[in-house]
């Protein structure tokens, strides 16, 4: 992600101040925190496949400084919530990604490490989706990843449209027994557009695909 690119040169680039002053851990988390605190990012895309719409991506990145599991460190939580068109005899789902990652500077050059969270989900409207969780599994390069629906698919498309646009707060944690640490997408920096444009365009997004889902019965 552009995000993980900018971190890592930033990091890059203080790696030898760090070691020539001597910084120990606390002081060299608050130099890293400096650099990337005010980094958060929102994209929307539609997916394609072949030329043909696939579908609808949200991609976020949002930093925070962890106190409650690693003692300060800035944490880089990276992901996306996507949902493909639907093909034949499938139903609506969304899908939920999210890649807590912190910087490694030791490593040369320095290094983006997942950190894999306990437990992750979304709410829309207050409503926790874990209800409608149909799967959840550890992703390729680390992370939770899982995949949202219902075979009642009306509640469900209700649950997704609560707030409009689409606005998920994310839950998350990195530790068994852990307070969650939350955020949510409309809080984000937009790329060329504000969030809340982003999400419009996320949700107008989403039924082309129950259009699609539509004309498929």
């Amino acid at each position: 992600m552009k995000f993980n690119l900018l971190a890592i040169g930033l990091i890059a680039s203080i790696h030898s101040v760090s070691w020539s002053q001597g910084l120990d851990k606390s002081q060299l988390n608050d130099l890293i925190w400096e650099k990337v605190q005010k980094n958060s990012l929102l994209t929307f895309k539609e997916l394609t496949s072949e030329g043909n719409f696939s579908g609808c991506e949200l991609t976020y990145s949002y930093p925070y400084r962890d106190y409650r599991v690693r003692n300060g460190e800035p944490v880089i939580v990276n992901g996306s919530i996507t949902s493909a068109a639907i093909a034949k005899g499938k139903a609506f789902s969304l899908f939920l990604k999210l890649q807590p990652q912190t910087i490694d500077v030791n490593s040369k050059p320095a290094k983006m490490v997942t950190v894999q969270p306990n437990h992750a989900t979304f709410k829309v409207n207050g409503l926790n989706f874990d209800k409608y969780r149909l799967t959840k599994f550890k992703c390729e390069q680390g992370g939770f990843c899982g995949a949202y629906g219902s075979s009642n698919q009306v509640k469900f498309m209700e649950d997704v449209f609560a707030s409009i646009p689409f606005n998920p707060e994310i839950y998350f944690n990195l530790s068994a027994n852990a307070v969650d640490e939350k955020f949510s997408l409309k809080s984000l920096k937009g790329h060329e557009k504000n969030s809340e444009l982003l999400l419009g365009d996320f949700s107008q997004c989403i039924l082309k695909i129950i259009e699609l889902q539509i004309k498929g019965m």
